[in-house]
């Protein structure tokens, strides 16, 4: 293997573990992490299933960026749910008076602005990943061929 290889292999493990403890940490915290989204506009009613569905979702991209046939699909599915958190909070910041605090695991008294930022960071990321492995993968030339089964 060659050095770009294994610098490629790092961030991959980088961006599983940041998917993978941010879910558990969500996971074992869910009682306090329900309430918090109880008080979030938007949510409707919908915040005790978001509780569940958001950390497993998480360690799902995690354990989809360890195999390198589906990392593509885990890298498309951190990458949305990255762009849906940074556009649902522009949508609470715009539309709404409410003040966002939100529940982190990094940092105990973090702004919207932060996490926002470390979300967007995340997205370039998995974007460059996407582009570094875009000839393996989903992206491979047998996948574009129209009628491949």
């Amino acid at each position: 293997m060659n050095i770009k290889k294994h610098i490629e292999e790092v961030i991959y493990l980088v961006a599983m573990f940041c998917f993978f403890y941010e879910g558990l940490y969500l996971l074992v915290r869910v009682e306090h992490f329900d309430l918090w989204l109880k008080y979030l506009p938007f949510m409707h009613g919908a915040h005790r299933q978001v509780s569940y569905l958001l950390p497993l979702t998480e360690m799902a991209v995690a354990i989809l960026i360890i195999w390198p046939k589906t990392r593509n699909a885990g890298l498309i599915l951190g990458l949305v749910g990255c762009v849906c958190f940074v556009v649902y909070l522009l949508l609470i910041l715009l539309f709404t008076d409410t003040f966002v605090l939100p529940f982190h695991r990094y940092w105990k008294f973090m702004k919207w602005f932060h996490k926002m930022l470390i979300i967007v960071n995340m997205s370039w990321i998995l974007f460059g990943l996407l582009i570094v492995n875009k000839n393996r993968g989903i992206f491979n030339e047998k996948y574009r061929k129209i009628g491949h089964v």
